[in-house]
């Protein structure tokens, strides 16, 4: 009888948790109050009056959606805005746009390995890659793609404007996700 009830407790707490895990993962960006998404780049650039980051040079690569943050979050100030392109049904890049002058800064994960990259004569970055060990995937449900953990990770400061270009790793090799953000840091 104890094991029945041990048996329904635990079945209890997967179906909860699948529930909740579920839902986190109903787009890449979990929808956050202060924040308003745009399925349109052309509408998103008009509501934040600036462009949004060029689209990379890879194959099939399109607009997925931007997030624009409203009201200020601990992780994002008033001024976010966190930009996901796709292509095929799979995220290639999230990019992060801190507002300029910002107080926060994109922090390092301990233990994670870095790399200068100089991206234009006076633009250097910071190319961090995480732990690929434990690289989970999951299927994203609005805009419908697949998103991986994000295991590399570009940083660098632009005109007083902290930018952090992520990629998985499976779709985008370190070399494209570089090219990237020579690109924006060149625009």
């Amino acid at each position: 009888m104890i094991l029945f009830g041990v048996m329904i407790i635990v079945a209890v707490a997967v179906s909860s948790y699948q529930s909740i895990q579920d839902s986190f993962f109903d787009s890449v960006v979990p929808e956050a109050q202060g924040s308003v998404r745009f399925s349109n780049p052309a509408e998103a650039e008009s509501f934040i009056h600036a462009s949004l980051p060029a689209f990379p040079d890879i194959t099939d690569s399109q607009f997925s959606e931007a997030v624009v943050y409203t009201e200020g979050l601990e992780k994002y100030p008033v001024g976010t805005v966190i930009t996901t392109f796709q292509t095929t049904n799979k995220r290639l890049f999230e990019v992060l746009q801190l507002p300029e002058n910002s107080t926060i800064i994109p922090v390092i994960p301990e233990g994670a390995q870095t790399n200068a990259v100089k991206l234009t004569e006076e633009i250097e970055g910071t190319f961090v890659t995480h732990s690929k060990e434990r690289i989970i995937c999951h299927t994203v449900k609005q805009p419908e793609f697949e998103a991986c953990t994000l295991a590399n990770r570009l940083m660098f400061q632009k005109d007083n404007q902290w930018y952090s270009i992520a990629t998985d790793g499976t779709q985008a090799s370190a070399g494209e996700l570089i090219e990237y953000a020579r690109k924006i840091a060149n625009n």
